[in-house]
């Protein structure tokens, strides 16, 4: 997501052509407005009578929380420690993850527009400022993506109790693909990542980052990890 250079440091709540490229900037771009007025205009045609499209109402009413949520704690979660999400011993394992389908979605965001959104998470250095920045910036990623879906769950239990089960079922379908999936793959990420930097230390006698879990593998390629 981010192309993150060594030693530059962006500026918190920025994402300007200049670090991420022009061309993955104007994509970032299009996703993004194409998005958010898609959704508006759905909430627009839907929100009166919700159950008529309770999938098209659940589906943009998630991204504009997503969206919300993402402009309003960016700059909280990239102020966190570079390791505040630590891995659980279970999510330590090189493929954690991959029984849960993680591959499909990681496929899905090559090979269509939803992989243009945050362009901020990308490694294209490797040194100890380089990667703090890049845990800073999953930080975020996830961060925003646990409380977008907790935002989300709760308006979901809040329909299903008021009458409306259909659109309370579907906020439950949106929430896997908005929420779920993107916080698996910055975990698988984020092990990946720390596995690289044991495995680099080892080599050089230089701690790159304080390791928070033993590497006896390989590290494995980073997953174009994208957040919406």
């Amino acid at each position: 997501m981010s192309e993150l250079i060594a030693n530059h440091r962006p500026t918190p709540g920025q994402t300007t052509s200049k670090e991420v490229g022009t061309r993955a900037y104007v994509k970032w771009l299009a996703a993004c407005w194409t998005s958010s007025v898609g959704s508006i205009i759905a909430l627009g045609w839907t929100g009166l009578h919700p159950d008529r499209h309770p999938l098209v109402f659940a589906w943009s009413v998630s991204w504009l929380i997503a969206a919300a949520v993402a402009g309003l704690t960016r700059n909280v979660f990239l102020r966190m420690d570079p390791q505040r999400f630590a891995l659980a011993r279970w999510e330590r394992e090189s493929r954690a993850y991959e029984r849960f389908g993680l591959a499909g979605f990681c496929w899905l965001l090559k090979h269509t527009p939803f992989g243009w959104l945050n362009p901020i998470l990308r490694m294209r250095a490797f040194g100890r400022c380089a990667i703090q920045e890049l845990l800073r910036e999953m930080n975020f990623a996830e961060g925003a993506h646990w409380l977008g879906g907790l935002i989300t769950i709760g308006l979901g239990i809040g329909c299903f109790i008021a009458g409306h089960q259909a659109v309370g079922l579907s906020f439950a379908v949106v929430l896997v693909p908005t929420h779920v999936y993107p916080v698996m793959l910055q975990r698988a990420n984020r092990a990946r990542i720390l596995r690289l930097c044991a495995r680099q230390s080892r080599m050089t006698g230089l701690e790159v980052i304080r390791p928070t879990l033993p590497s006896d593998q390989p590290p494995a390629g980073l997953a174009g990890s994208r957040s919406p």
